[in-house]
């Protein structure tokens, strides 16, 4: 387990990340990230980055993915009742 000093850029990222994304855990990242920090700083912090960038892309995917989903069942249910009513009536 990290302390929050060994690795803060990355815990930060990580405390701040979206419910979207629970299978984030902050230690194995810290673990990957952190643990050759100080032979390759640059590298690290490019990495946080990267993982910064990959969070918030899922995240829009999945909001547009719920968003499309609940627009589709909108639709199909709006037209289900009108071929109904159309149906219905004589």
């Amino acid at each position: 387990m990290h302390n929050k000093q060994d690795c803060p850029a990355f815990t930060l990222v990580a405390e701040s990340t979206s419910p979207w994304c629970p299978h984030l855990n902050k230690y194995e990242f810290a673990s990957s990230t952190c643990s050759s920090s100080s032979s390759s700083s640059s590298s690290s912090s490019s990495i946080v980055v990267v993982a910064v960038v990959v969070v918030v892309v899922v995240d829009v995917v999945i909001i547009v993915v719920v968003v499309v989903v609940v627009v589709v069942v909108v639709i199909v249910v709006v037209v289900v009742v009108v071929v109904v009513v159309v149906v219905v009536t004589p």
